[in-house]
């Protein structure tokens, strides 16, 4: 398989046409070890069209940063769901949810669902969540962002 890293991305193809049976039209062992092995990885194991989907719902997402504040918009007709950012902060304030996200080891932080053209607001800022400070500016741009996202196809 050769060297894993994260965030890596690794398409496995496999023909199930011929050499993958035994006499008696059962897997053969080999090939059941392999799978075996293969299945017992850490990893999203998914169709093809599944990860190409994904991939271009990622694309559609714009992130705006401003100092310790940044913002996630999606410009997709759909949701994009289950979405994780990898950080290198303590902790992250999510001004949607009104809570702190901690990141795993890895840095991972699992943001959850953004909604069809929704938008996200995050902060590294401590004080942030007490003040709760959004200037007339920044409003402006994220709804901009989002009808431009939403009209502009």
């Amino acid at each position: 398989m050769g060297a894993r890293r994260r965030g890596s991305l690794r398409l496995l193809h496999r023909d199930f046409a011929f050499g993958f049976l035994d006499n008696n039209f059962n897997i053969d062992e080999t090939v059941k070890k392999q799978l075996h092995k293969i299945s017992k990885m850490n990893g999203w194991f998914v169709p093809v069209s599944t990860i190409l989907d994904r991939l271009l719902l990622l694309k559609n997402l714009s992130i705006y940063i401003n100092n310790n504040e940044f913002i996630i918009v999606n410009k997709n007709d759909v949701a994009v769901n289950g979405l994780t950012i990898i950080t290198n902060q303590k902790k992250i304030y999510n001004f949607n949810t009104k809570t702190w996200h901690y990141p795993n080891r890895e840095g991972e932080i699992v943001l959850g669902d953004i909604y069809p053209h929704g938008v996200v607001k995050l902060s590294t800022n401590d004080i942030i969540e007490k003040t709760g400070i959004t200037d007339n500016l920044e409003k402006t741009r994220i709804v901009w962002g989002w009808l431009v996202g939403r009209f502009n196809k």
